[in-house]
């Protein structure tokens, strides 16, 4: 294997090192200033600015299983309106759906997809309000949410875990505090 050069001195690399740096920054300047774009002129910022006016609301893009989900509340949806008997199609009784259609709604998904838990029936709603956003073009009020998650905990149908009345619960209990080993 031959030999390696030993490196030059530090004397020699500087006209080298200074020119390397001085074309590295030359090329770098270049490319910020290429990947600028250029600056809009005043009748374009005022075309843009009628076309946002224009522009009422931006339809938020979904993930896959998001778009999964809705399909799944919107089959729901349209069974709900034909039970409920509400008249029209089921995008115009969702252009007209307010806190009560909401509610009424909720309670109807507990009854008939047999929901009892809290995490499970926010989760429902969560869906029913990405479905009334996809549909309408607008977002649920907030306030309406608001009562909506309130009403929950007065609708017989939901219940809290309660780990305490499980005989898991007792067993491991009783187990802890007995002194024989015969609760495995």
């Amino acid at each position: 294997m031959p030999a390696r050069r030993p490196p030059r001195p530090l004397a020699e690399d500087r006209p080298y090192n200074a020119d390397f740096i001085r074309r590295f920054t030359q090329r770098e300047a270049a490319k910020r200033i290429a990947k600028r774009p250029e600056a809009l002129m005043a009748e374009q910022r005022a075309a843009l600015r009628k076309q946002l006016e224009d522009t009422q609301f931006l339809m938020p893009d979904y993930a896959d299983k998001t778009k999964v989900n809705i399909a799944g509340m919107l089959r729901k949806w349209k069974r709900y309106c034909e039970s409920a008997k509400l008249g029209g199609t089921w995008r115009d009784v969702m252009h007209k759906a307010n806190r009560a259609m909401a509610m009424d709604f909720l309670e109807h998904l507990c009854q008939t997809c047999r929901i009892k838990s809290w995490a499970s029936s926010w989760q429902y709603f969560r869906q029913y309000k990405q479905l009334y956003t996809s549909v309408t073009g607008r977002y649920m009020d907030r306030n309406d949410s608001r009562e909506v998650q309130k009403v929950r905990f007065q609708t017989p149908a939901y219940r809290h875990i309660s780990f305490e009345a499980t005989p898991l619960f007792e067993r491991i209990v009783s187990c802890s505090f007995s002194e024989e080993d015969s609760c495995r």
